[in-house]
């Protein structure tokens, strides 16, 4: 699937390999794309120079820029693009899916449309009480 927002930062340790890329979607508020660190911080420096510095990734040239960006079938980034520089047929798709997709409910798993089994309209609770024993003292 195509998504569309603005980047908040790459967030990940040197020499590690892996990223997280923060993203403030259009249509699901902030998220956390996993990505892999190296490609990602020389990829992000070829479409926005001066992210890199003398070895260094800096966050300050990718902030605020809005991209297109795709996620594979995990939800790991595969690929991005400036807005203004997004192949037609990827805005193209982006549109048709978003004309298409029904507003759900956010779960740990993404959007759920009303229709779906599992769809809730309340808050996500967690931290529920799987097992209880009984307070009494032998």
């Amino acid at each position: 699937m195509i998504y569309r927002g603005t980047i908040v930062g790459l967030f990940g340790k040197k020499g590690s390999g892996l990223a997280m890329l923060g993203i403030e979607d259009d249509l699901k508020g902030r998220v956390l794309i996993p990505c892999d660190g190296n490609p990602t911080c020389r990829m992000l420096n070829v479409v926005f120079p001066g992210t890199l510095r003398d070895g260094t990734f800096y966050n300050d040239a990718i902030v605020g820029e809005r991209i297109y960006y795709e996620l594979d079938e995990v939800g790991v980034l595969l690929a991005f693009a400036p807005l203004d520089r997004a192949p037609l047929e990827k805005i193209s798709e982006y549109e048709k899916q978003s004309s298409q997709s029904k507003k759900g409910t956010h779960t740990r798993g993404g959007f759920l449309p009303p229709d779906h089994p599992l769809y809730s309209s309340g808050p996500i609770v967690s931290g529920r009480v799987v097992l209880k024993r009984s307070k009494t003292v032998h």
